[in-house]
């Protein structure tokens, strides 16, 4: 579905993203994790057209999108969330959706979307007035108001309690079974280690590895550079 070919992004002499390769698959959900610095917001900014590349090129569904901008990725299904919430804090939780649904605008699929994410009864209620946990999870209903085929997520569990984490996981297991692919972005190595079928780690840039959750996040490269020796001792 999603293949990202040795893209490059360089901000003067800073290289941000340096020849980064990686796919996934219908249904199937990425990782991308490493330090503070490490390219990873960058990469989604490349894949979702709010950044061009230096170099490299990204295909989506084997088409290249590398130049389209992000209005263009999000009608060919590519949509992503951001590190901050970004829901409009003076409309309800329902109007939230639809005002996101545009062109798609359809009850049924609205409340579809609230039951999907736990929100009906939150439905009335004004986003700002919703704790923490729970505008994140709007915001992934907004997300897929504009029926989304791959969903990029950036820190959807920053902030949440051991509890909200297992409802995402759990709402985000649930929507995976229509068909949508996620690549997701997260520091939480509990929640990546639940969720992701693969894991990639970038390090200043680079890619330094690939592969399933339990191996990359038992790798002694990996733990020496990001995770720490408590990560180890912890048996995570």
């Amino acid at each position: 579905m999603l293949k990202v070919e040795n893209l490059t992004k360089k901000f003067g002499g800073l290289v941000a993203v340096n020849n980064v390769s990686f796919k996934t698959d219908q249904s199937r959900v990425v990782g991308l994790i490493g330090p503070n610095g490490a390219g990873k917001t960058t990469v989604l900014n490349l894949i979702t057209g709010f950044l061009k590349p230096s170099s490299g090129k990204v295909f989506f569904e084997e088409t290249d999108v590398t130049s389209l901008s992000p209005h263009t990725l999000a009608k060919k299904g590519i949509v992503r969330t951001f590190q901050h919430t970004s829901v409009f804090p003076n409309l309800t939780v329902y109007q939230n959706v639809e005002a996101a649904s545009h062109s798609h605008k359809s009850k049924k699929r609205i409340s579809e979307i609230l039951s999907q994410m736990k929100l009906k009864k939150y439905s009335k209620e004004l986003a700002s007035a919703l704790p923490y946990g729970v505008q994140r999870r709007l915001e992934v209903a907004i997300a897929l108001a504009v029926r989304p085929k791959l969903l990029l997520l950036d820190e959807p569990a920053a902030g949440m309690n051991p509890e909200e984490t297992l409802q995402l996981i759990e709402d985000l297991n649930s929507i995976l079974k229509g068909g949508l692919s996620l690549v997701i972005v997260d520091h939480n190595m509990k929640f990546i280690a639940n969720i992701c079928d693969k894991i990639i780690v970038l390090h200043q840039g680079k890619k330094i590895t690939e592969g399933n959750p339990n191996a990359v996040l038992k790798d002694p490269e990996v733990i020496r550079i990001y995770l720490g020796e408590k990560f180890k001792h912890a048996g995570n």
